[in-house]
């Protein structure tokens, strides 16, 4: 005997229990703030997690994914800062128009205050090229050149003087 109230419920619990054991449908905008929210308390790991399941669910010309899209980033630069470098720049490459020269400033600047010169240079040197007259890139690249002949970093400085930034600028 079949109890006609029983099936649609029965569908309705398989249904949930199905998205529960995807992961659900994510509410982008919160997980973007639990990202930015966990990257104020020191937890990158726990940011990029929260910024990976709101780009799951966003596309690249939804309103909110750039906003993700950069957490990701700065979470990354923590973690790993050459893979954060690589995808700002291929996010550059293949989205242009949604980057900008603040964003190659904030990131390349945030990967030199973590000592990441390499792929800091990597990004702003990027930035520097699409953006030539930007002051902010160039005042960072400057910075990024002191604090190497602070050091006495050779390497460094030798990447710097390739891009024009030597002792006398």
């Amino acid at each position: 005997m079949r109890h006609p109230r029983l099936a649609p419920a029965l569908g309705a619990l398989a249904l949930a229990l199905t998205l529960g054991a995807c992961g659900g449908t994510a509410d982008p905008a919160a997980e973007t703030s639990a990202g930015y929210a966990a990257l104020g308390r020191g937890d990158a790991e726990g940011a990029l997690d929260h910024f990976v399941d709101a780009l799951e669910v966003l596309g690249p010309d939804d309103p909110g994914y750039a906003r993700a899209r950069m957490g990701a980033i700065e979470a990354k630069a923590r973690l790993v800062p050459s893979a954060a470098a690589e995808s700002l720049l291929d996010w550059a490459a293949t989205r242009p128009e949604q980057v900008a020269a603040a964003d190659h400033h904030k990131v390349g600047a945030l990967l030199a205050g973590l000592d990441a010169f390499d792929p800091a240079i990597d990004v702003l040197s990027r930035g520097l090229e699409r953006f030539p007259e930007d002051a902010k890139i160039d005042a960072a690249l400057e910075a990024m050149h002191e604090a190497a002949a602070s050091r006495g970093d050779e390497r460094i400085l030798a990447r710097l003087g390739g891009l024009g930034y030597a002792n006398a600028r």
